[in-house]
């Protein structure tokens, strides 16, 4: 409800709101109608960061904050097989990572095509 307000005052006023999700206001079941009604009012689009320096970034810094070495070539081979949203990537990074524990190897290029096609 305290969006619905909020949204209402910025409107009445005639002030801008930004709004970001990870879903479209149509792909939120829990979302109130009128709410979602009042959102598509506006500009709504998908922000995309697919560029490969800024997603092969992404994916180190990721690694990195989960203590994970990923050679290169894995970034490279997740890029160019996987779909190029977070979540998928963030995904196969964590079944790769499961894997190399459960077989007690370091994490590389047949690693992690052998994780993901479990």
């Amino acid at each position: 409800m305290e969006l619905w307000q909020l949204f209402n005052d910025f409107y009445t006023a005639g002030k801008k709101i930004a709004i970001s999700g990870l879903y479209p206001p149509k792909e939120l079941p829990n979302l109130d109608g009128h709410l979602t009604s009042r959102l598509l009012w506006g500009l709504v689009s998908k922000l995309d960061i697919s560029g490969d320096d800024s997603l092969r970034m992404i994916l180190q810094k990721l690694a990195e904050d989960r203590q994970i070495v990923v050679p290169e070539e894995v970034t490279a081979y997740l890029l160019v097989h996987l779909h190029r949203d977070i979540p998928t990537l963030l995904n196969a990074l964590q079944q790769i990572h499961r894997h190399a524990l459960m077989t007690k190897k370091k994490i590389s290029l047949r690693q992690a095509k052998e994780a993901l096609s479990r």
